[in-house]
């Protein structure tokens, strides 16, 4: 799980090692916001994860479902990465939340616009 962080970005912090007080402080940070059994993530957290950082998550704890509340969107290629993300669990539930810009809402998302 400690390799799958390294050379990950998280709130301006490059974890280099986890050695580093100031790594270890994000690391712990990202522990307490995953779920073992499923797994909550705000769609944001794709921007700021790399996408095959949490495949590897999934992976590696056999996670089987994904719960992604959206608040907002601003992913890239938003269908491409849920696509990948649905492909390695076997449930994948999107929450649409109030303050999501309801303009764009899920066609967006999936990519339908």
């Amino acid at each position: 799980f400690i390799s799958a962080m390294k050379g990950l970005r998280v709130g301006g912090v490059q974890i280099n090692s986890v050695e580093s007080v100031k790594d270890a402080r994000k690391v712990e940070e990202l522990l307490s916001l995953w779920k073992f059994t499923s797994l909550t993530v705000l769609v944001e957290k794709l921007i700021d994860w790399k996408c095959d950082f949490i495949l590897s998550v999934l992976r590696k704890y056999h996670i089987q479902v994904l719960q992604i509340d959206v608040t907002k969107c601003q992913l890239r290629d938003p269908s491409c990465r849920l696509l990948q993300l649905a492909d390695q669990v076997r449930s994948l539930v999107v929450t649409q939340r109030r303050n999501y810009e309801k303009q764009r809402g899920a066609n967006y998302l999936f990519g339908l616009e």
